[in-house]
């Protein structure tokens, strides 16, 4: 094994302690500290620092930063942003690709609902992945669809409708260009986005895609089919 290759192992052993709290790991920080010094003595330090500058760039790859967003007066504030204002200032960064899950949309989304449509008739792919979408109120139907309509190569709607009354979509999910998502409790509506109190997360990072791929499973699945 290369030096680089001890020091490298050496700062992911380190990592985990540090960050991930491995419960075996609890007499491995003085090891692991002999391991980095061993592999810092054995090159110079100006290959080392490039070594540890290439080793925290993969980490900030691999790794995702979450940030807790909110609406409602009481949890606003202190550096927590409110999740109608992230999600405008996301769906406006996106490049390529746009993808929603929504249990409930209403026209009280309609700042977000107006970032979407301005999104897609630049070109970047929108889909919509709604709960029993025949359901949801006649306007925000109108809407989509006029959407679908004008931009037919960029924007899909699916309806997920379970086999049961029992059986729904429940997720609350926006998420940009597979690198970053919101995820949390409130609907798209005006509730939801303006006088409820809801909690949610932004995720930045590898979660991201997870989250998108999971939305592509369920886009697949028996209970979802394309309604325009």
């Amino acid at each position: 094994m290369s030096a680089d290759d001890r020091l490298a192992g050496a700062l992911d052993r380190l990592w985990d302690e540090q960050f991930r709290r491995r419960e075996e790991a609890a007499t491995a920080p003085e090891l692991q500290l002999h391991d980095l010094i061993t592999a810092l003595e054995t090159r110079n330090a100006e290959v080392a620092a490039k070594t540890i500058g290439h080793w925290l760039e993969r980490r900030a790859r691999e790794t995702d930063r979450v940030s807790v967003v909110a609406t409602g007066l009481s949890w606003l504030g202190g550096g927590t942003r409110s999740v109608e204002q992230t999600l405008i200032s996301m769906i406006g960064r996106a490049a390529h690709e746009i993808l929603v899950t929504a249990y409930a949309l209403t026209s009280g989304s309609v700042r977000v609902t107006h970032q979407l449509e301005r999104a897609a008739a630049t070109g970047v792919r929108c889909v919509f992945v709604v709960n029993r979408f025949r359901d949801q109120s006649p306007e925000i139907r109108d809407r989509l669809r006029q959407l679908a309509d004008q931009h037919p190569s960029t924007v899909a709607i699916y309806s997920y409708d379970g086999s049961t009354a029992l059986e729904g979509l429940h997720a609350k999910v926006v998420v940009r260009d597979r690198m970053e998502a919101v995820v949390g409790s409130a609907n798209l509506t005006f509730h939801g986005l303006t006088t409820g109190h809801e909690l949610g997360v932004l995720v930045e990072g590898p979660g991201a895609a997870s989250l998108a791929t999971a939305i592509d499973m369920i886009i697949a699945s028996p209970q979802v089919h394309r309604t325009h």
